[in-house]
């Protein structure tokens, strides 16, 4: 008998029997809830266990009034389906969604306020449709199977909970049934407030496969942006569409695999609904292609299809292992679909929402103590540069070498080859080299692992290469004829230079914020928090919070209606700057009165106007920052090979005063 689908069965009249067909209840056992209840008490349920389909996005049902008795039991044998209904404004909207394994009835339930109205399939559908006073007796005569059912239910009322509790939450099962996410049995995601798009991810992949398995942007949610990458679905559409069987399911491994005997025709990239599956052009000599290209084949294959297998037969997955700022992750199905806190939602279960303005008391102790070693050791060698060569008397390194200190056989004389210059290039040379230890870290990251977080390194990195870059300038006595170690040294301060855009740049995105609603509701809440220390320094008088308001609306009003640019983010910088200091020394005349708390309110001020500021600029800040290292890097590798040269060229070739 054909098997009938759910909309034929609206035809019946109200109350009769389902008229899908009868099917043994051995079929029950495909139902987890099922399997271990003996045969013989499943014997209740005889000739009255009928089987139902849907495709996707067909209505399975219109639930009847919660006020009536429900009269069959639907268990989800394949597939996925949505409650939708009707929220408590009236509004509808989904509501909650079921797996297989999981089981609904044909009434409307009230969940939180919320009336579920309708099920609908979110893919193709088989159901066991079960009566529910039959379901009744096998629960008493089988209290386990009751207890169970129980459970399941639990569970599932949690689901619709968690998903329901305020806006945020909502908005986080809207998401994941339109991305279709609810199918993924594992997803990468990237923590965008935590990523610095190094693309250390997708080189080191390629690396180890051969081929880029992963990119981002398939959905964003937040800060999160969740990959582009095999999510190896509970209903993968791309291994029926496979022509020759070359796509297949290894239950052992529990991964999607494509097998060497792709043909490359891109019918799996095309059914895949996530756009997991690349194709790529066989190039002959390649040895990523070898194994698709064996003897036997009579046919070699144009293209190939290739995914992300997890790194499957590796003990880590080289993407999230490799990642400097650990912004990767994967989550396995029933955390992602569980679990809002990976959101950074839900009203009882959400962590505080880390500042996005303060950074830790270390980065903040360790930056004043490089940026006060820079001033000082730039300021002595520059007093002693100008004495050496014109006012000798002035000179520290004269006094100390006539007390004896230095001895008389230095050449201290500020010429290129004097031993001062050559000591101040040596130690420059030494900080750059420490310097590159921050994109070791990002290269072994394992290595590094417990020794200090990536701002701690890139504040050091930037440091060690200012430094370094300002003593090299000294070392060349500030001659430069046109040879090697001057384009070297050109290369060197474009590097410093870039690398102190970069960090201006890296300052200026505000963490924790990524272009979405849920950036605006974190936005909001710090904003918020920031009032609330304001308006208890000016206990409850809101006057006074006004002024500052107006102080931060002056800095980036001319910016909000038309696109930002490099030179309204560096006006925008320097004008906050001027205006915190003024606020310090001259505060409007409004505050005169709370003057004693000049300093909490400074501190205030400064955190709003550079959240106010960072958002306004953000769009521009990212671009500008994903972009800035196509600068950087090749002045670092000019400049790298350029200084190696140089100094083994010295060791050969100069006469060092031994």
């Amino acid at each position: 008998m054909a098997e009938l689908t759910i909309e034929q069965r609206r035809k019946q009249k109200k109350g009769a029997p389902p008229t899908f067909p009868v099917i043994p209840i051995s079929e029950l056992e495909r139902v987890r809830i099922f399997r271990e209840i003996p045969k013989q008490a499943l014997l209740v349920l005889e000739g009255s266990v009928r089987k139902a389909n849907a495709d996707p996005d067909e209505t399975i049902l219109e639930l009847v009034s919660e006020n009536e008795f429900f009269r069959y039991f639907f268990f989800i044998v394949k597939g996925q389906v949505r409650v939708v209904g009707l929220d408590e404004d009236a509004r509808p909207r989904p509501l909650n969604f079921l797996r297989k394994g999981e089981f609904f009835v044909d009434k409307a339930i009230s969940w939180h306020g919320q009336i579920a109205t309708k099920v609908i399939a979110i893919t193709e559908v088989e159901l066991l449709v079960v009566p529910r006073n039959e379901l009744r007796l096998l629960a008493q005569q089988y209290p386990l199977f009751q207890e169970k059912l129980k459970t399941l239910s639990e569970r599932i009322d949690f689901r619709n909970r968690i998903y329901c509790e305020d806006k945020y939450s909502k908005s986080v099962l809207d998401f994941l049934i339109d991305t279709a996410l609810t199918q993924a049995s594992r997803v990468k995601i990237t923590q965008m407030d935590k990523c610095i798009e190094c693309n250390t991810c997708y080189q080191s992949c390629e690396d180890r496969h051969g081929f880029q398995r992963l990119s981002r942007g398939y959905a964003h949610f937040g800060t999160l942006d969740f990959a582009q990458s095999c999510l190896t679905c509970f209903y993968p559409t791309c291994i029926p569409a496979c022509p020759v069987d070359s796509v297949i399911y290894n239950t052992k491994k529990g991964e999607v695999e494509i097998l060497d005997s792709c043909i490359g025709c891109s019918a799996c990239a095309r059914a895949c609904q996530y756009g997991a599956i690349k194709m790529y052009k066989v190039e002959q000599g390649d040895p990523k292609f070898k194994r698709f290209l064996a003897k036997d084949k009579k046919v070699k294959p144009k293209f190939i299809a290739d995914k992300c297998n997890h790194c499957e037969g590796y003990e880590d997955m080289v993407c999230i292992t490799n990642c400097p700022t650990g912004a990767i992750m994967e989550v396995e199905a029933t955390e992602l679909l569980e679990n809002p806190k990976i959101f950074g939602v839900g009203e009882r279960i959400r962590q505080p929402l880390p500042s996005l303005t303060d950074s830790g008391w270390l980065n903040g102790a360790l930056r004043n103590f490089y940026i006060a070693t820079g001033l000082l050791v730039t300021l002595l060698i520059s007093w002693e540069a100008y004495a050496l060569s014109r006012w000798q008397v002035g000179s520290i390194l004269l006094a100390l070498q006539r007390k004896g200190i230095i001895p008389s056989s230095t050449s201290i004389e500020f010429e290129q080859g004097s031993d001062f210059c050559i000591f101040l290039g040596n130690v420059g040379f030494t900080l750059i080299l420490l310097a590159m230890l921050y994109p070791l870290r990002k290269t072994y990251p394992k290595l590094f692992k417990y020794i200090g977080k990536k701002p701690l390194w890139l504040d050091f990195h930037n440091f060690a290469g200012t430094l370094g870059t300002i003593l090299v300038l000294f070392h060349t006595g500030f001659a430069f004829p046109i040879q090697g170690s001057t384009l070297g040294f050109v290369a060197l301060v474009m590097v410093m230079l870039s690398g102190i855009f970069g960090r201006f740049l890296y300052q200026m995105i505000p963490r924790g914020v990524a272009g979405t609603e849920l950036k605006m509701r974190d936005i909001e809440e710090e904003d918020a928090s920031i009032n609330l220390k304001l308006e208890t320094l000016f206990m409850g008088e809101t006057q006074y919070k006004a002024v500052l308001d107006r102080m931060v609306a002056s800095i980036t009003s001319t910016e909000v209606n038309k696109a930002p640019t490099l030179w309204s983010l560096i006006r925008a910088v320097l004008l906050s700057r001027y205006m915190v200091l003024r606020f310090r020394f001259h505060p409007p005349k409004e505050l005169k009165a709370h003057r004693r708390q000049i300093g909490a309110l400074v501190k205030l001020l400064q955190k709003k106007i550079r959240l106010k500021r960072n958002v306004v600029f953000l769009g521009l800040s990212s671009r500008l920052f994903a972009r800035w290292q196509y600068i950087h890097r090749p002045f670092a590798y000019m400049m790298g090979t350029l200084a190696i040269g140089h100094v083994i060229y010295n060791l050969i070739y100069f006469k060092w005063n031994i």
